[in-house]
């Protein structure tokens, strides 16, 4: 197919790359900083933007329903590079707090991809600092498929929805797309094609695997419940951005 990718800033470079790779026809632009004339974007099947682009940037104006998301795209190409388990972490606040907490309670060998950094689990060893873009997930999840392990990927205004849980932190909002757009209601509509969806206290969500943190890890003082009842005692349950974080892992 032949696709149009908008902002090689965010994430879009690493994305045309890897559609390339499995045989399109790409052309990535900057919708930035880009000299010369602009594509048409009827020469294309489909244009591919983030979801936070202004919607009347002229390469998007007459996309219609060929207009596919940043998300929507790194979904299709983690088909072919899936790990046995991954976890998408998003959220307006907490999410590399609750995708570090996480990554503490697995097993095995994996990988944690956050805007603090990948890391490689068990070792905690630090493998590179890249953007939480959707597109970065697909290296992430890469490696983790290489040493076959679990992949906790922190992702920006939304998740692709390709993994086995996706973990919305928060319910804040703020508007994004050139003021156009809710970031709550773009992350909503992600986690509607995840699987499985769990939810920090107080967020409202519509999803037919739904699960609440607190319903599944009660908190109560410096206390949480834990796997099978048991008690995890952790003063920093008593502030609510740590708290949410451990009752989410």
């Amino acid at each position: 197919m032949d696709l149009l990718v908008l902002d090689t800033i965010h994430g879009g470079a690493l994305l045309a790359d890897e559609l390339a790779l499995r045989g399109h026809r790409v052309e990535a632009i900057d919708v930035y900083r880009g000299v010369g004339p602009l594509p048409d974007p009827d020469d294309f099947d489909f244009v591919i933007a983030p979801v936070h682009l202004d919607p009347s940037h002229p390469l998007l104006a007459d996309a219609g329903d060929r207009l596919v998301s940043h998300h929507e795209a790194t979904a299709r190409c983690l088909a072919d590079c899936r790990p046995p388990l991954l976890i998408e972490v998003t959220g307006a606040r907490g999410k590399t707090t609750t995708a570090f907490a996480i990554a503490e309670t697995m097993e095995g060998s994996g990988i944690l991809h956050t805007s603090a950094g990948t890391f490689r689990y068990p070792e905690r060893r630090l493998l590179r600092r890249r953007s939480i873009t959707p597109a970065e997930a697909l290296p992430a999840a890469r490696a983790a498929v290489a040493i076959g392990g679990w992949c906790v990927a922190e992702e920006s205004l939304g998740v692709t929805g390709a993994g086995d849980l996706a973990v919305l932190t928060s319910g804040d909002d703020y508007a994004c797309a050139a003021g156009t757009r809710s970031a709550l209601a773009c992350k909503l509509a992600s986690v509607e094609r995840a699987p499985r969806l769990l939810v920090a206290s107080g967020v409202a969500a519509d999803h037919t695997q739904f699960y609440r943190a607190e319903s599944l890890a009660p908190c109560d003082g410096v206390s949480c419940a834990g796997p099978a009842g048991r008690p995890i005692d952790n003063p920093l349950t008593v502030l609510p951005a740590y708290r949410n974080a451990i009752q989410l892992a």
